[in-house]
């Protein structure tokens, strides 16, 4: 949900700036999505309501504020370099034992930037975040400064994918456990790498190149 609402403003964001509409539309559409979220709200609100108060809804918060506490121990003894790519599972009864007695398996921790920094430490952190920010600022480029509606769209499409996919990854890892998620990620990196420094479309080849970050 959070995630929708930030690309939704991002989407806004640049449009306005694309001048696709002036201020006034802007904020006329702005209040417009406001008040269907609003009205969304109070229609829906029993199963809105039931998401956070539920039994289960309570549980599933638990146990991530558990997760995340057992994978920021294992991260202060293991800063550097992590305990090993996919070795997070074999260390993690010795830092959760509350959440492997009561599933009786291995859970990993539902955040993607803790359970990198766990594997493969603040190196694989670090390095990680420059690769999702050169994605970003490449998006980002390739909207502000679009020869024409399809670079755009392109530009626009892939920087708020990649949006949705970093405000999602504070509470679940999909990103790299899940194929389609894992796919997509590096498709869109693909298509935009590809477009960032000239590629044919709609039969003129682009003067302009704007290098990987």
């Amino acid at each position: 949900w959070v995630a929708f609402l930030v690309v939704t403003i991002v989407i806004l964001v640049f449009a306005f700036y694309r001048k696709r509409f002036n201020s006034r539309v802007f904020f006329v559409g702005a209040g417009i999505l406001f008040l269907i979220f609003l009205s969304l709200i109070f229609s829906q609100r029993d199963l809105i309501t039931t998401r956070f108060t539920d039994k289960q809804a309570v549980a599933s918060a638990e146990s991530r504020a558990t997760l995340n506490a057992g994978a920021i121990a294992m991260i202060k003894d293991y800063p550097i370099l992590g305990v090993g790519l996919n070795n997070y599972s074999l260390f993690m009864p010795n830092y959760n034992q509350i959440d492997f007695k009561r599933a009786n398996r291995v859970i990993i921790v539902h955040n993607i930037y803790l359970l990198i920094a766990a594997e493969t430490g603040l190196v694989g952190l670090v390095a990680f975040l420059w690769f999702i920010t050169s994605l970003f600022v490449q998006a980002g480029r390739l909207a502000s400064r679009a020869p024409n509606d399809t670079v755009w769209l392109v530009g626009v499409g892939a920087f708020s994918a990649y949006t949705a996919l970093t405000v999602h990854g504070m509470v679940d890892y999909a990103m790299l456990a899940s194929s389609p998620l894992f796919r997509l990620l590096w498709l869109l990196a693909a298509i935009v790498a590809s477009m960032s420094e000239g590629t044919r479309y709609d039969g003129v080849i682009s003067k302009q190149s704007f290098p990987i970050a």
